[in-house]
């Protein structure tokens, strides 16, 4: 099976990152239009833009309903790199609804459902069948990024799930960066600075061969760019996620040039007075209106607005989703429709 696959005919309803919040899910399709069973009275189906689950209350209610939409062919999805972490079984932090030796460590996530053997089984095998990018003659859907090359390289791979090709080339990157030497010159910085690295508080100056090894582990795995985006190293060292970091996003979407749109998740779009969590969190977004279309020939449209950050919402007691929404693009409309109901005509399609 292709990790590029056709992207359904007709109207489409295409919707962001949920991250486990199946009641935001629920509400949001009521406000679409569709019945328990993905029905829609006007024949519309629905895609998902990836990263199902993680940080939310509801992971396993998530996957169950769109694997049964999925199945019934009334929905499509793509694998993001929330996805990608499951297939490749590495637990991270949100990841405790499907690694038990997580759960104890996602604190900040709790209360949070906890999937059984038997479910995970299944939305792993289910996982194993998404592709990594959906395309139509007018409008293609990934989570994080298009990327030609890339998705060159994903359209030569068969016989393997996404899982076994990113391994492979993880296998290929890892290789590279020991024989050329990086991967020992990383590991002297790695050494040399030790725990400043997890401290805000340390100077850590710019570290050349940690930046180059982490570019190299994004940027020659072209599944790595399709579902976490375009990295460079940046001018200075920032402090983000509990490191120091050495390389930042990258606006793709600003070199995009093709005719088809595209529409992504992935960036955590803000509403209001949604806040970074970090300072330093990169926003990719600030010259870019809240409901703007965007990039070289403005036909790129990223449908994330940070659902995924509902847990700090709950985590400081404030109003869940006053500033956080799960939220559809329709198409051919180019109309937002939010789980509360709202909704926006986006602006500068093509302008």
């Amino acid at each position: 099976m292709s990790l590029v696959q056709p992207l359904f005919n007709g109207n489409l309803d295409i919707i962001g990152d949920i991250h486990g919040e199946y009641d935001a899910l629920c509400s949001l399709l009521r406000h679409l239009g569709y019945d328990l069973q993905g029905g829609h009275p006007e024949g519309r189906r629905l895609v998902f833009a990836g990263d199902l689950g993680d940080r939310g209350p509801s992971s396993p209610a998530v996957f169950i309903l769109i694997m049964y939409l999925c199945k019934i062919g009334r929905a499509q999805a793509v694998a993001g790199n929330h996805e990608l972490n499951l297939l490749m079984q590495k637990p991270k932090e949100g990841t405790g609804w499907f690694f038990s030796e997580q759960a104890s460590k996602d604190i900040r996530y709790m209360p949070f459902d906890v999937a059984n053997e038997f479910q995970k089984k299944a939305f792993l095998e289910f996982m194993k069948e998404l592709p990594i990018a959906l395309e139509r003659e007018d409008i293609r859907v990934v989570h994080a990024a298009w990327e030609p090359s890339a998705i060159v390289a994903l359209r030569s791979v068969t016989g393997r799930d996404a899982g076994q090709a990113h391994i492979a080339w993880e296998h290929e990157v890892a290789l590279d960066i020991k024989q050329s030497g990086l991967k020992e010159r990383y590991s002297q910085e790695q050494v040399q600075w030790g725990s400043q690295l997890s401290d805000r508080a340390s100077r850590v100056p710019m570290l050349p061969a940690t930046a180059e090894y982490m570019l190299a582990h994004q940027m020659r795995n072209p599944l790595r760019i399709i579902t976490s985006g375009i990295e460079r190293i940046c001018t200075l060292p920032f402090f983000a996620g509990g490191k120091w970091r050495f390389v930042e996003r990258h606006p793709w979407w600003k070199n995009y040039d093709e005719e088809p749109a595209v529409v992504c998740g992935h960036f955590w779009r803000r509403l209001g007075s949604s806040e970074p969590e970090d300072a330093n969190e990169l926003d990719l977004f600030t010259d870019v209106s809240p409901f703007s279309w965007h990039g070289k020939k403005n036909n790129v449209f990223c449908v994330d607005y940070s659902v995924g950050a509902r847990f700090r919402e709950r985590e400081a007691k404030k109003t869940v989703g006053a500033n956080t929404k799960l939220a559809a693009l329709r198409w051919p409309e180019k109309e937002l429709v939010f789980d509360d109901g709202t909704r926006q005509i986006t602006s500068q399609f093509m302008a």
